[in-house]
């Protein structure tokens, strides 16, 4: 992929990084709940996938696929990219630490706490937006190591199965649970791993598909106008699939492996891919703050909790935004004097 295609996946990844504050602090929820629906529960859920399969394009693209899956200079690449990301997971870990430990002195330390804990760090995150991370890394090592025995496609087929299994935990748990069998297994499941939103059912999927992408050099197939109709029709199929979970009281503020994600996400990654942008500073500072303000944010919304409780819930959203902004700035530009803070992101 050229150079150039690099910076509309810039701007996306910071734009996924306010949706993912939007999440967290659902600035609706207390205004409009029909509105809420729509930004919080449905529009912003793009944003963890779109983040998984704009990084599995990026990745793969620096693969050789001509080599074997243990080539020196692939695996390389592959133990360069998974320590940054580690290393970044370990320091945000380290952070937020102080705010576990108080869970954990609060639950007087018993041996269920210690153990969800130990749990969080591999699964779910040390802090719960964290699981970004280490489902990244995970869902990115399944991909790569599978090229040992399968092919791309055959790759996208079990992620799709592995994705559907989790679906069936994330969204249809009610309707699961009047199936004998099928609710012992969920609720042995919920009480060890808590969701099925990580790097084994999650994250797979949409890496497999950025590889796939990366792979066939799909930006050469389609014109602009096409991507870009395709992206509409795939559209249509999230409003209609999220209507439908509307109707039956199946979506929650927990929904976010909806089936159409399965088009969507692809469909816009195709759209990005034929904006050809000039290279601007601003592209830089995106791309480099993007996941600063992802992992930080959390840190404002607690604090504004502690120091400002009569903010209402667009308030929040708008304060979190703003003190993610003003720190990733700061990292972001202290980052060029001195380089120690680049483990930050």
């Amino acid at each position: 992929m050229e150079k150039k295609s690099y910076y509309a996946l810039d701007i996306a990844k910071y734009i996924c990084a306010f949706f993912v504050i939007t999440v967290h602090t659902a600035p609706f929820a207390d205004i409009n709940t029909s509105l809420h629906m729509w930004v919080t529960q449905i529009l912003a859920r793009t944003a963890v996938p779109l983040y998984f399969i704009i990084a599995g394009y990026l990745f793969f693209s620096k693969i050789d696929t001509q080599r074997e899956w243990n080539d020196q200079v692939n695996i390389y690449r592959l133990k360069r990219y998974s320590i940054r990301i580690f290393t970044i997971y370990g320091i945000w870990s380290l952070i937020y630490f102080p705010i576990r430990l108080f869970g954990l002195y609060q639950a007087n330390f018993s041996l269920d706490s210690i153990l969800g804990f130990v749990r969080d760090i591999l699964f779910l995150g040390t802090y719960y937006h964290l699981w970004f991370l280490p489902a990244l890394v995970i869902g990115l090592c399944i991909v790569y190591f599978l090229r040992k025995w399968c092919t791309i496609k055959q790759i996208i087929i079990y992620s799709l199965c592995l994705y559907f299994i989790g679906m069936g935990f994330n969204i249809y748990l009610p309707l699961l649970e009047g199936i004998p069998i099928l609710s012992t297994i969920c609720q042995v499941y919920q009480k060890v791993f808590v969701t099925t939103r990580n790097g084994f059912f999650f994250a797979p999927i949409f890496i497999a598909l950025g590889a796939y992408y990366a792979n066939i050099q799909i930006s050469l197939r389609y014109s602009l106008k096409k991507s870009f109709v395709i992206c509409v029709g795939a559209l249509l199929l999230f409003i209609i699939e999220a209507c439908l979970l509307q109707s039956h009281r199946l979506l929650t503020d927990n929904t976010c492996m909806y089936a159409s994600l399965l088009i969507f996400c692809p469909s816009i990654l195709l759209v990005l891919l034929q904006l050809h942008l000039r290279k601007r500073k601003i592209y830089t500072y995106m791309r480099k703050t993007s996941l600063l303000i992802y992992v930080s944010h959390l840190l404002f919304i607690i604090l504004c909790d502690k120091v400002l409780p009569d903010l209402s819930l667009w308030e929040v959203c708008l304060f979190s935004s703003l003190c993610s902004i003003i720190f990733s700035t700061m990292i972001y530009v202290g980052a060029k004097k001195f380089k120690i803070l680049e483990i930050l992101c």
